[in-house]
């Protein structure tokens, strides 16, 4: 018995930030939702040849979204000989 009420407490107690990770991912996921619907940004982009030290086989682009003059996204897009790659950060 003492040995369930030892794990009991111990679940309990991590219930809490179960709860506040599960809201974190929530919030996180309204802020992108609200950036993606968003259509008034100013779009600066640079080629492979601004950013990259070595040009893949099929170029490259980075594409930087500005509101009020602050970067809220970029996209980077990578075309290699076997694949694509494409990067999102928010």
């Amino acid at each position: 018995m003492k040995t369930f009420f030892s794990f009991s407490l111990l679940f309990i107690s991590f219930c809490p930030f179960a709860q506040n990770e599960y809201n974190t991912v929530i919030n996180i996921r309204r802020a992108v939702e609200k950036i993606n619907r968003d259509t008034g940004y100013s779009i600066r982009k640079l080629t492979a040849e601004d950013f990259l030290n070595q040009v893949p086989d099929n170029g490259g682009e980075l594409t930087g979204y500005f509101k009020k003059g602050q970067l809220v996204k970029i996209i980077e897009w990578i075309g290699l000989s076997s694949c694509v790659g494409i990067q999102i950060l928010f």
